[in-house]
């Protein structure tokens, strides 16, 4: 196995079951792409997978625990690298995205070639025809050519892990996993294969030099031993993008609005306490009012110190003299 060492890698096997941890605020992963009308197809070197270069897009994802994602490329591989309960699907994409720290979020959707009409058929039917076989890079005009067509909206597997066929032994990456399969018309599925060629995983794995137990990661990137699931780095989203392209969610908190506040007569009050406000307010009213309002204040102190005077001399005089009558006259009164 490459890569010595207790290692957390792919390729691994996808299976819901398998997973025992639940993520709702921390996997949420939203997405609005920008439809374009040129791409750049890229063969590689490997055998059965190919690039699609649809051009460098800024802050198009978000995650809570990446923030703002920018999307890179994607990687399409014909028979796919990871399995899917316990199975290859005919084809396997990879979008790559990255941070503003260089943090990378990758997310693997599974693809199955049949007779359909779905949106994402037309998304691949839009370029296989004009690929022309043997050309290193090519660019090929498309038209509302839009990647939210193939993300499917269901829930997914949150996962973190090593990729040593896509890097070495030592870069982390934040994974995606979808369970949901999208379709390819078949004949479009053949005619990539054709030109790409097919992933043929029962002879890798009898190579030698593809499965070794050095550190040198160039022969490493070429493992595609599928490993167990790591239940400590998987959870599972259940809501996941089931809301469909949208950067925002119905559970994101609404933006803090702080309106200025203005004094009567609507200018802003900056650079002022409250309190020097409420001066402000009261410097403005007249010395005659000022006076009736000091009046009434002093008038109303006189009165209720008497009233407490009068109740406090009658009650302590009736204890003094033994006088109930006194006591209950104060009492009356008050």
């Amino acid at each position: 196995m490459a890569c010595e060492g207790n290692y957390n890698k792919i390729p691994i096997n996808i299976d819901k079951s398998e997973i025992i941890k639940l993520s709702k605020n921390l996997s949420r992963f939203t997405y609005d792409f920008k439809g374009v009308s040129k791409i750049n197809i890229m063969s590689n070197t490997i055998s059965g997978m190919f690039e699609l270069n649809y051009g460098m897009q800024k802050a198009v994802a978000h995650m809570p625990t990446l923030g703002k994602l920018d999307f890179y490329s994607a990687l399409f591989y014909m028979n796919s690298v990871n399995k899917y309960n316990g199975k290859h699907v005919d084809m396997e994409i990879i979008l790559i995205f990255v941070n503003k720290n260089n943090k990378m979020l990758l997310i693997f959707i599974p693809i199955k070639k049949d007779t359909t009409t779905a949106k994402s058929a037309n998304f691949f039917n839009q370029f296989v025809s004009s690929i022309e076989p043997n050309v290193e890079n090519q660019e090929i005009s498309v038209n509302n050519f839009n990647i939210n067509h193939i993300i499917p909206q269901d829930s997914f597997i949150s996962y973190k892990s090593k990729a040593p066929y896509l890097g070495n032994c030592t870069t982390g990456f934040n994974l995606i996993f979808f369970e949901k399969t999208l379709n390819i018309k078949t004949e479009d599925y053949d005619k990539l294969v054709k030109i790409f060629g097919k992933n043929d995983y029962k002879k890798l794995n009898g190579i030698e030099e593809l499965n070794n137990t050095t550190t040198n990661s160039m022969l490493n990137v070429k493992n595609y031993q599928i490993k167990n699931i790591n239940h400590v780095n998987a959870s599972f989203d259940f809501k996941g993008t089931k809301n469909g392209p949208g950067l925002r969610t119905n559970n994101e908190t609404l933006p803090l609005v702080c309106t200025p506040v203005e004094d009567e007569n609507g200018e802003p009050i900056s650079g002022k306490t409250r309190l020097d406000w409420i001066k402000g307010s009261f410097d403005s009213i007249s010395p005659d009012a000022k006076n009736i309002f000091y009046l009434i204040i002093v008038v109303c102190i006189i009165i209720g110190a008497m009233v407490f005077l009068h109740s406090f001399i009658f009650k302590n005089l009736g204890k003094i003299l033994g006088d109930e009558s006194i006591v209950t006259r104060s009492s009356s009164l008050t």
